[in-house]
């Protein structure tokens, strides 16, 4: 028998307290909380703080691919093969990275572009459409997918080179800054930072996956949606994601990744085929073009003189999103990535993500715009007045080939959204394991206890009926500390980087040429100190 695991029991009660508590308080002030959120929100992003996130954020993607195509990405995450094909390992990342709101923002997103435009154009103008799916790739592109790779790159790192016996942010916080007491203190708000933005971005991920699943059902089987439907289709929604889970990566969520990829690209590609395919694919070509002509525009307009929100609302805001998930994806894709380069884990989600993000709205936008552009449907009046549910279940309606695109459509959301919550499940696990060495997996126990969490809570929610977009906002606030965090990290990673490439054979330090310190840690089971400079 081996060693009874130790949990951090803390980080898994307090952190629910928390969300709890912060739901509570929302919904206890349903009136008043989502105003004094958003101006909070709005009062941050427009000081300094918000002209650092555009700038850093823009730094994230130069130095993740600095990384990537210089020498430092031969460096070898651990040893053996890797352990996935590489559709799988792509598979795997967009289903953490993306999950549900991805989906079901592909088909919509651009109508919040079209009525509230950035860079001065006219809303509702045929500038604001042509501009409306420029900015769709360019929020779930390079900067946003960039985020999660800076945070991925030191955890990985520390985790297969420099032998951190541990996935908690914490760990390798506290091996790169040193174990003195404000570097345990630090370390330790940052885990419970990690968890409650892990738990609150699911909570809201689950809650617009779970109304569009049963929205879908609805109108297949022709009953009104009610908040037992919910809970009926949540529980669905958890009973897959936890089976995957409890079985593991291998066994689980390769599986389902897999075949909601397989699903998803088979539905575009109808989407595309049966729809206006000439209009869909110029609209792409056209707006991947703006994008990439005015790529840094976008990522630094600031709008001082119009004065209006939109950099905040949209741009600031979707960069903190990807921060507040980033650690997540950093422990995951650490985790799937053993064996490879780490170019090939930065390719992945670096091009990866956004290459898959791009197919998504631009095909799926492009087919609800010309239904919008030949008035077959009121895409903007739907989702307006009906919300976001109503309007894409709406759209699959009256695509091509009726009720059998909307069936396949809600299999992929559920899809979608059990893999983000498995993912997210096994994250937390690893956040609450102490130790957890190369090769080694999380307690299913453990992995249960979180996926219980992670189901009951978007309930709980919905049955309060606490305003979800509020919560979303407030995860937001709470993530922008992780640029500051992260900064740390690179310097220190890029420092270790350095130090230890010269001494490597074939991408990895041996292990007698490992610094004195990391043996000598890891052989009496500590976590490593910090190096002297």
């Amino acid at each position: 028998m081996g060693k009874t695991r130790k949990y951090d029991y803390s980080l898994m009660f307090i952190t629910l307290g928390i969300v709890v508590f912060l739901a509570a308080i929302i919904a206890m002030n349903g009136e008043t909380a989502p105003d004094f959120i958003n101006n909070l929100l709005l009062t941050i992003y427009k000081s300094p703080v918000g002209l650092f996130i555009l700038v850093f954020t823009l730094f994230c993607l130069f130095w993740v691919l600095w990384i990537g195509f210089s020498k430092y990405g031969n460096i070898r995450l651990g040893h053996g093969k890797p352990e996935y094909s590489n559709f799988q390992y792509i598979s795997m990342n967009i289903c953490a990275g993306l999950g549900a709101t991805a989906l079901i923002y592909s088909f919509i997103e651009w109508t919040f572009y079209y009525s509230t435009p950035a860079l001065g154009m006219e809303p509702y103008s045929a500038q604001a459409m042509e501009w409306a799916t420029a900015y769709n790739i360019f929020h779930w592109g390079l900067c946003m997918w960039a985020t999660n790779t800076m945070a991925a790159i030191p955890m990985a790192y520390a985790y297969y080179v420099r032998k951190v016996p541990s996935l908690r942010i914490s760990a390798v916080a506290a091996a790169m800054l040193g174990d003195k007491l404000h570097s345990r203190v630090l370390s330790k708000l940052v885990d419970y930072l990690m968890a409650v933005c892990t738990c609150g971005g699911i909570c809201v991920t689950l809650g617009l996956g779970v109304p569009l699943v049963s929205n879908g059902l609805g109108k297949i089987f022709g009953f009104t949606p009610n908040f037992g439907i919910n809970v009926l289709c949540c529980i669905g929604v958890a009973g897959l994601y936890t089976l995957s889970s409890w079985f593991g990566l291998a066994k689980g969520m390769k599986i389902i990744s897999s075949l909601n990829m397989y699903m998803a690209i088979g539905l575009i590609i109808v989407l595309v085929v049966t729809g206006p395919t000439s209009f869909i694919f110029d609209n792409l070509i056209n707006s991947t073009g703006l994008m990439l002509n005015n790529f840094i525009r976008m990522a630094l307009w600031t709008d001082p003189i119009g004065g209006s929100t939109f950099p905040q609302d949209w741009t600031i805001f979707y960069w903190c999103f990807g921060w507040a998930f980033a650690s997540l994806v950093a422990i995951f894709m650490t985790q799937i990535s053993r064996g490879r380069k780490l170019r090939e884990m930065i390719v992945c989600l670096t091009i990866g993500g956004p290459a898959g993000c791009l197919l998504f709205f631009g095909l799926d936008g492009g087919y609800s715009m010309h239904m919008q552009l030949t008035g077959e449907l009121d895409v903007t009046g739907l989702v307006n007045t009906q919300g976001t549910a109503e309007a894409v279940t709406s759209i699959l309606e009256h695509a091509g080939f009726g009720v059998v695109g909307l069936i396949v459509f809600v299999i992929i959301t559920w899809l979608f959204t059990a893999t983000t919550l498995d993912s997210a499940a096994f994250s937390l696990s690893s956040a609450a394991t102490p130790r957890l060495k190369e090769g080694e997996n999380t307690s299913p126990v453990l992995r249960l206890y979180w996926c219980i969490v992670l189901a009951l809570l978007p309930m709980a929610m919905i049955y309060i009926d606490a305003p979800l977009s509020s919560l979303q906002t407030l995860v937001v606030i709470l993530a922008t500390p992780f640029v500051v965090i992260y900064g740390l990290m690179v310097w220190k990673t890029t420092r270790w980087m350095k130090e230890d490439y010269p001494r490597m054979i074939d991408g990895r330090l041996p292990e007698d040429m490992l610094p004195e310190e990391i043996q000598e840690a890891e052989a009496k089971g500590l976590m490593v100190p910090k190096r002297q400079s």
